[in-house]
């Protein structure tokens, strides 16, 4: 998958919204399907996918499609995996910072960080300072 068309086809998925912004094509955002990227989508199925893959997958099938159906206890089950987990060719070049998985909670290995520490759930608010040789963590209370 190239990382540059995606993006410049999310782009005008996105601008494609913005004309149309109303309240029912934004209710139809809310599918699980598609669960996997094809060529040939419409914009309203790219921007679906777009709106699942950035905000709401955590894990992956083993044939790499979005699975939206399961919670984080998942984490034990042989069919799939958290998306992190799978080979990425970003993942010995970048550090990837991601949130918005409070169930998962702070998590740090060598290529990723999940910030979302579960604040909304009262737990804490985690920020990082990042510097070229090492992060620093900090937390409070929320």
């Amino acid at each position: 998958m190239d990382f540059e068309r995606r993006h410049k086809d999310v782009r005008s998925s996105f601008k494609e919204i913005e004309i149309k912004s109303n309240q029912n094509f934004i209710k139809t955002l809310w599918s699980n399907e598609p669960s996997s990227w094809k060529e040939n989508f419409t914009p309203k199925e790219k921007m679906i996918f777009a709106v699942n893959a950035f905000t709401r997958m955590r894990f992956l099938n083993k044939n790499l499609s979005l699975n939206l159906d399961v919670s984080s206890d998942a984490f034990h089950n042989d069919d799939i995996k958290p998306w992190f987990k799978y080979n990425s060719r970003f993942k010995n070049n970048f550090k990837i910072i991601f949130g918005h998985w409070a169930a998962l909670g702070f998590y740090k290995n060598k290529n990723y960080i999940c910030l979302d520490s579960g604040c909304a759930w009262g737990n804490k608010l985690t920020a990082i300072k990042v510097n070229k040789h090492y992060l620093t963590k900090y937390q409070v209370k929320c």
